[in-house]
């Protein structure tokens, strides 16, 4: 993600909003290659809250260098909020087709 926003950073066409959108959008392509690659279970779940973390504090840092001095302005546009259990996660993928391990949990 890192490598993702520094291009971000350098693309002079997109707006602040544009390029904060696309780190917003990366997040999501990295959390389904996560469920698309893990072997599931309650066992992926602390292995998914440690990569959200990680994404989460990457997408404050990518704000923060987008919007440089307006950060201090109060009016910064929000990063995701953390999918805090399954049926959170489930729901913030929304179309896309969840692993049966990830839905199996949600329902609970």
């Amino acid at each position: 993600l890192r490598a993702f926003i520094a291009e971000q950073l350098q693309c002079p066409s997109r707006t602040r909003h544009e390029k904060l959108e696309a780190v917003l959008n990366r997040d999501r392509e990295l959390i389904l290659q996560f469920l698309g690659e893990c072997k599931g279970g309650s066992m992926s779940w602390g292995s998914f809250t440690t990569l959200q973390e990680e994404l989460c504090w990457e997408q404050c840092l990518a704000r923060e260098q987008i919007f440089g001095n307006d950060a201090a302005a109060g009016s910064l546009p929000d990063v995701r909020k953390a999918l805090s259990d399954p049926k959170t996660l489930t729901e913030f993928l929304g179309a896309e087709p969840c692993p049966a391990w990830l839905s199996k949990l949600a329902a609970k």
